[in-house]
């Protein structure tokens, strides 16, 4: 029996899991899309931000995927670090929302 090859470049990362984040298979595509831009994927960190974005991931995701903006500014950042300009504006809202949800 033949094992199918398992993406292993980063950018086969990021393909294999961008087309499961529109799948809507948001647990599946963390896990490659972490090692992406461990791997220093700009896209995929931007990407794996996503994932965690309550903006983007569907309240009742089949998948059991859940938001947690706290780990989304955190991919966020990376991909402003990694020169995903566009990760700024979105590092800024997911932290308002985490301070607006934060107990007083």
């Amino acid at each position: 029996l033949v094992q199918p090859l398992r993406p292993s470049t980063p950018a086969a990362l990021v393909e294999k899991g961008e087309r499961l984040l529109r799948q809507g298979n948001v647990s599946a595509a963390r896990p490659l899309l972490r090692r992406a831009a461990e791997a220093g994927s700009a896209d995929a960190a931007l990407d794996l931000a996503k994932s965690f974005d309550p903006s983007f991931v569907p309240n009742g995701n089949p998948a059991g995927a859940t938001a947690d903006p706290a780990e989304a500014a955190r991919w966020y950042k990376r991909a402003l670090k990694l020169e995903r300009k566009d990760a700024a504006a979105d590092i800024e809202r997911v932290t308002s929302m985490i301070k607006n949800t934060a107990p007083q």
